[in-house]
């Protein structure tokens, strides 16, 4: 595989290589190595950009992503602009990642991302730009280009300079800034001339009248009556309300349940559609330990994957893994995790250490990679440990050993 792509692993602990606005470095998370970049959240604008050579017919942009804290990621847009060597867009591809779609990395999950694309003819070189247009946080790690279909020419005698090209297309207009405050109130005007008087308006209606006047003082009492006949017997009164209704009596049994009904056929079985076609994962895992020294100076396999694979097929590959080692005063070594694609080495990591006092240590390393298959068939994968320094290293085990292939659909 063919990356054109610098610093995508941001490893180097800066943003060199990259063009950005309101990015920086976060060293606490990071989907492999030990940083990655970090579009700043309280920002409603974030981008990273790098202009690439390409050579090829077709490319892959792969990249992990994630989000920081509680609130929903924003949308993230990638883009992948094509350019003519004269310096002129000839037409670009677009993938948005829609909002709250991206994990929270305090869960330790990451979005693994690829964008498959065919190259125009003409093209030169490729603008990849990653970036927002709301406030949140994203984590970008890993950024490869796997360029496959083509394989570069012989290159030529350096010409002359060209001219100038066209300045680059504007970028994205930034956020209306705040509403200003409201000025002062102006003075009152001058007060207006009094106009003429109306016309008299009709009489009024007549007033209340006047309040009655005092009652004069009341007179002796008469002398008492004689008692009146009985009156009649009056009719009945109402009917009072109904009582409160009695307790419910005891549930009769149940009766017996019927006898079941004869299952209907079973219905003619459909078509099984066509496979689509999707990444394949495969995974292993050792807890170990597993003794990796001594001896000095040998490879010691640690995990193996046999992975089938179509010729040119994109093979994304991760690894982690812990060496516990004893050591006594004034130690140091070096050693090194290699990737083999059977008896090839494709990548290697490497770590040392010094220290002056005795000690029992863990020290972690992971990576990731994306390797094309030459060929068709099945390749096996491998992860070997060697030790090329040990002075005063009593023992080195590997311990926890986690490594996953991802194999993609080979591009037509």
């Amino acid at each position: 595989m063919n990356n054109p792509i610098i610093n995508g692993s941001f490893e180097t602990g800066t943003l060199a290589g990259w063009s950005s606005a309101n990015t920086q470095i976060n060293s606490l998370f990071a989907h492999s190595g030990r940083y990655s970049a970090q579009f700043i959240g309280a920002q409603p604008y974030a981008y990273l950009s790098q202009i690439v050579p390409i050579s090829a017919k077709s490319v892959t942009l792969f990249v992990s992503l994630a989000t920081l804290g509680n609130e929903p990621s924003p949308q993230v847009t990638l883009q992948i602009i094509y350019v003519s060597a004269a310096g002129e867009q000839i037409s670009s591809i677009q993938e948005n990642i829609t909002p709250g779609n991206l994990p929270n990395v305090l869960f330790h999950t990451w979005s693994e991302i690829y964008k498959t694309s065919t190259v125009p003819s003409g093209a030169a070189s490729a603008v990849i730009v990653l970036s927002k247009v709301s406030s949140g946080t994203v984590l970008i790690d890993d950024v490869s280009l796997a360029q496959t279909g083509g394989e570069p020419g012989v290159t030529g005698i350096t010409g002359p300079t060209g001219v100038t090209g066209p300045t680059g297309v504007t970028g994205a207009r930034g956020a209306t800034g705040a509403t200003g405050v409201t000025g002062a109130t102006g003075s009152t005007g001058v007060t207006g001339a009094r106009g003429a008087t109306g016309t008299t308006g009709s009489t009024g209606v007549t007033g209340a009248r006047g309040a009655t006047g005092v009652t004069g003082a009341r007179g002796a009492t008469g002398t008492t009556g004689s008692t009146g006949v009985t009156g009649a017997r009056g009719s009945t009164g109402a009917t009072g309300p109904t009582g409160a209704t009695g307790a419910t009596g005891p549930t009769g049994v149940t009766g017996a349940t019927g006898s079941t009904g004869a299952t209907g056929a079973t219905g003619v079985t459909g078509p099984t559609g066509a496979t689509g076609s999707t990444p394949t994962l495969l995974f292993t895992r050792t807890n170990g330990p597993l003794t990796v020294y001594p001896p000095l100076n040998t490879e010691v396999p640690v995990a193996t994957l046999a992975v089938p694979v179509n010729a040119l097929q994109n093979v994304k590959l991760d690894y982690a893994l812990s060496v516990a080692l004893t050591t006594a005063a004034n130690s140091n070594f070096v050693y090194e995790v290699r990737l083999y694609r059977g008896a090839v080495q494709i990548h290697t990591r490497t770590l040392s250490r010094t220290s002056t006092i005795a000690a029992t240590d863990s020290f972690s390393i992971a990576d990731t990679i994306v390797d094309t298959a030459p060929t068709a068939g099945t390749n096996t994968y491998q992860l070997r440990i060697i030790f090329t320094t040990a002075n005063n290293l009593t023992a080195a085990t590997a311990l926890n050993i986690d490594f996953n292939s991802i194999s993609f659909p080979t591009t037509s």
